[in-house]
């Protein structure tokens, strides 16, 4: 019979993430080899294998555990244990491998803590995604790791690093902060019983002082990091870890900046003012940093043995008065009411000093230091459980405050985004609207070209209208070319009736040309100077050019090269002697038929006159024939006219639809083209809504997750 027992994820955690399921199995001898497996979510299953080694009657196994992404289809190792150990017997080992108070840690709260880091993690990721400072605000030593290779950068190596990760990873962190000279290092010094700190009334911390529990006292320091690490024996150390930071409103900016950049890593903030100057400037600025770390904090109002001298019983009233104005003052800039520890480090240390525990309690020095209070407060106030759950918790609340300040910078980067996405929009409209007004004159122009072809083809019906049938007899019967020639020419309508059909058509088509490329380069040049001034341009590089295209006088050549192309090949269709020649022979035949008739016609009414043909007769048929005549000379003139004019008016059509595929190709070229020349804003802005939207969006599932592992945290160690 085999017995097993695994850990399912617990309802609300997240499938995506790693999490560090325990399973224990126990197998019988002689099993060569099983699989187990348990399909915990449709995401994530747990895969267990166990190889048998048979040595003599013992089976000595394995068991290795992973994580199944289905998504990224890799697999993850999380932790290898011995198949034989019941899980008490596991929890037993690793609390003696552990120290601090991870050694406290039950297996649901280990893998609780790995989500924590991995989520943790993750948001530093994003905010170094997000930019625009984030991920410089502050949040350099957020997680053990990074402090920790500061507290070990330039010492004896590998091994040092080692202790100082896992003494910062294992211990309540407390940091001690507040302004100058408002007796950090005192404080300290009467915790630990000791003057192992420097103290004076100037500035005298200028390094980062870490101190953790160890046999002996020593103390290394680290002169490239900025930090020195010291061991001590006190049992408050046993798991806290101290940190002393420089202090605010100091001469160096630097010491400043690093106190501040110490914060996130704290799981308590001891924020120490004076007495005698409770709350200036620098700590209001550093109390609403933060404010935004969402840290446990507790105020001590240290030095109060300034303010014995104030009234009577050494000056309790003012005391009081001291702390209810911190009390109230701390609660205005932290959002809450915080703890406020009244204390005289000074008269502390001084007890301490003399007296041992039995004579310092009966002492008035050490019950008016209060110090007592404060020894309360971390070592039994602070239980175990609740420095688990302010160690667990802490980096959420940075982590939560860094995700605040990404969704922050997101949604101002989007409204500045907002700005450039406007003109965008704003400059396709524009672009749309000039392109449809040059493609209005672009008609026109093609309208033009076809009136000219037009007025050709009305070179015969204006002819025709203004001869006379003597003109017409003049030029075709009697030969005058001369005359023909000279009435052809001022025929045509519309134009000067020296300039042939052909030049006239390339002098409209050059002017046309030069005209598109002079609109062209003057909206391009006049949309690369409107997006210089947009807030997203960094850089002319940034925007593109247009003037690079350069000056748009390859469109003015090749428009007109393609359009003169067009104008040539429908003139070449059309061969102005030729045509002449053909109206004066179809007028000759004309004036020839109708003569004939009228030739028959005289001699009918000559006859009738003449008594030779019946009167009757002899009109009719005179009539008749002049009539005829005259039909035909109508008739056969208004059919040239129509022939003339149509095939003119075949060639119009084709000139205007050959214009009109260059003129609207060229148009969708010129658009292109100034829209190219901007790509590079064009690609910034849309690649920056896409960023904005993604990040945004992570965020807010990080703070989500967030908020739901804090839930979980809360519940498990309460």
């Amino acid at each position: 019979m085999a017995w097993a027992a695994a850990r399912r994820p617990v309802d609300g955690e997240p499938l995506w993430r790693p999490h560090a399921h325990i399973l224990y199995c126990y197998w019988p001898y002689g099993l060569a080899m099983e699989r187990l497996r348990c399909a915990a979510t449709p995401l994530s299953r747990l895969c267990a294998q166990r190889h048998i080694m048979h040595s003599g009657r013992k089976a000595v196994g394995s068991l290795v555990i992973g994580q199944f992404f289905a998504k990224k289809s890799e697999v993850v190792t999380i932790r290898s244990t011995s198949s034989w150990q019941t899980p008490q017997r596991q929890q037993q080992k690793n609390q003696k491998h552990e120290r601090g108070l991870f050694r406290l840690l039950s297996d649901e709260q280990r893998c609780l803590l790995d989500i924590q880091r991995n989520l943790v993690q993750q948001v530093r990721d994003v905010a170094s995604q997000v930019g625009g400072g984030v991920e410089d605000r502050d949040y350099e030593y957020l997680g053990a790791g990074p402090l920790a290779g500061y507290l070990s950068e330039g010492s004896d190596g590998e091994q040092q690093h080692q202790e100082s990760l896992s003494a910062i990873n294992s211990s309540f962190l407390v940091v001690v902060a507040g302004e100058f000279n408002a007796g950090k290092s005192t404080l300290i010094n009467a915790l630990l019983g000791d003057k192992l700190l420097e103290t004076g009334a100037l500035p005298t911390t200028d390094t980062v002082q870490v101190l953790t529990h160890g046999k002996g006292n020593s103390s290394t320091a680290n002169a490239a990091g900025g930090f020195v690490f010291h061991r001590h024996e006190s049992p408050l150390l046993q798991d806290v870890t101290l940190i002393d930071t420089p202090g605010s409103n100091v001469v160096h900016a630097n010491h400043t900046k690093l106190t501040r950049k110490l914060l996130p890593v704290a799981d308590l903030i001891l924020f120490v003012t004076s007495a005698d100057r409770p709350f200036p400037e620098s700590e209001r600025v550093l109390l609403r940093s933060i404010q935004s770390y969402r840290k446990n904090v507790a105020i001590v109002l240290n030095k109060l043995d300034t303010l014995d001298m104030t009234g009577g019983d050494h000056g309790q009233k003012e005391k009081e008065r001291m702390v209810g104005f911190v009390s109230e003052h701390a609660s205005d800039l932290l959002g809450a009411r915080p703890v406020v520890l009244a204390v005289s480090a000074r008269d502390a240390l001084g007890s301490k000093s003399i007296s041992s525990d039995g004579k310092r309690a009966n002492s008035a020095v050490w019950k008016r230091s209060k110090f007592e209070e404060l020894e309360n407060f971390l070592t039994v106030t602070l239980t175990d459980r609740v420095k688990l759950r302010s160690k667990m918790l802490n980096p959420l609340g940075v982590a939560e405050g860094m995700l605040d300040d990404c969704i922050s910078t997101l949604k101002s980067q989007k409204h500045n985004l907002e700005t450039d996405l406007a003109t965008l929009c704003l400059l396709e409209n524009q672009m749309n609207g000039w392109t449809a007004e040059l493609n209005e004159d672009m008609t026109k122009f093609v309208q033009e070209a076809g009136n000219i072809l037009h007025s050709e083809g009305e070179r015969c019906h204006e002819l025709i209208k203004r001869m006379s049938y003597m003109d017409q007899w003049q030029w075709a019967v009697l030969g005058d070319a001369s005359a023909f020639e000279e009435a052809w020419t001022k025929s045509k309508r519309g134009a000067i009736s020296s300039v042939g059909t052909e030049d006239e058509l390339l002098t409209l088509v050059r002017d046309m040309s030069d005209d598109i490329a002079t609109r062209a380069r003057a909206q391009g040049q006049a949309t690369i100077e409107y997006l210089g001034k947009r807030p997203a341009v960094t850089s002319q590089s940034l925007v593109g050019s247009v003037t690079a295209a350069s000056r748009f006088e390859d469109t003015r050549k090749e428009m007109q090269e393609k359009m003169s192309e067009s104008v040539k090949n429908v003139c070449s269709s059309h061969d102005p002697v030729t045509e002449q020649d053909a109206a004066m022979q179809s007028l000759r035949i004309t004036a020839l038929g109708s003569s004939a008739l009228f030739a028959g016609a005289f001699f009918d009414g000559t006859a009738t006159l003449a008594g030779l043909l019946d009167w009757t007769i002899g009109l009719s048929s005179a009539s008749a024939l002049t009539i005829a005549g005259a039909s035909v000379v109508r008739y056969r003139n208004r059919t040239l006219a129509a022939s003339h004019q149509i095939s003119w008016d075949e060639s119009k059509e084709r000139l205007e639809t050959s214009l009109f595929t260059v003129c609207s190709k060229e148009a969708e070229r010129i658009k292109a083209r100034i829209l190219n020349g901007i790509s590079p804003y064009t690609r910034y802005v849309q690649s920056e809504r896409e960023r904005i939207d993604r990040l945004t969006g992570r965020s807010e599932d990080l703070l989500n997750s967030a908020q739901r592992l804090r839930n979980r945290i809360v519940k498990l160690t309460n």
